[in-house]
C-alpha cells in the first residue's frame, strides 16, 4: 500500500510559477488533476478525537 505524505505551503501568488518551474526541475513524477472526496467518520462521543486520531476515507469522486 502507498503511503501518502501531504505537505501544505503557503505560497505568495507572484511567486507560484517560479515554484512550479523549480519543482520540475526536480524530476519527480507528475500527475494530471484528480478531484478528491473526503468522508471523514467520529464517533458520537469524539472518541477519536479525544485520541488525537481521526478516521477519513479518501478517493476519487467518481469511485466512492
Amino acid at each position: 500500500m502507498a503511503q501518502e505524505i501531504e505537505l501544505k505551503f503557503i505560497v505568495n501568488h507572484s511567486a507560484v510559477e517560479a515554484l512550479r518551474d523549480h519543482l520540475n526541475t526536480l524530476g519527480g513524477e507528475h500527475h494530471d488533476p484528480v478531484q478528491l472526496l473526503n468522508i471523514y467518520y467520529e464517533t458520537p462521543d469524539n472518541w477519536l478525537r479525544g485520541h488525537d486520531m481521526g478516521l477519513r476515507i479518501r478517493g476519487e469522486k467518481r469511485s466512492l
